[in-house]
C-alpha cells in the first residue's frame, strides 16, 4: 500500500477548480496541500521529489519518472492563475 505524487497534484487541481468557482474554503485548503506535499514529498534539497511513499511515510521508490514534473508544474500553474485572477477580480 502506497501513496503516488501525481494524485496529490490532481487534488490540488480540483481544489483550484472548486475556488475559481467561489468556494471560497478552498484556497486554504490548496495551500495546505501543497505544503504537505512540500513536507511530505518534496526531498530536503529542493531539487527533486519523492514519486511514491509507503503508508509510513517512507520513500518506495528513488527514481521518479519524469512525466511527475508535468503533474506537479500543471497544479503549481492553475493554482497561481486562478489566485492572480481571483486577487485581480476578473
Amino acid at each position: 500500500d502506497s501513496k503516488l505524487f501525481w494524485p496529490q497534484t490532481e487534488y490540488i487541481k480540483a481544489c483550484v477548480a472548486r475556488w475559481e468557482r467561489g468556494d471560497t474554503r478552498m484556497d486554504k485548503e490548496v495551500d495546505a496541500h501543497l505544503s504537505r506535499l512540500r513536507t511530505h514529498y518534496f526531498r530536503a534539497d529542493g531539487a527533486n521529489w519523492r514519486n511514491q511513499l509507503t503508508r509510513r511515510g517512507n520513500c518506495l521508490t528513488e527514481a521518479t519518472p519524469s512525466r511527475v514534473l508535468y503533474h506537479l508544474f500543471l497544479a503549481f500553474a492553475e493554482t497561481i492563475r486562478v489566485k492572480e485572477s481571483l486577487e485581480a477580480g476578473t
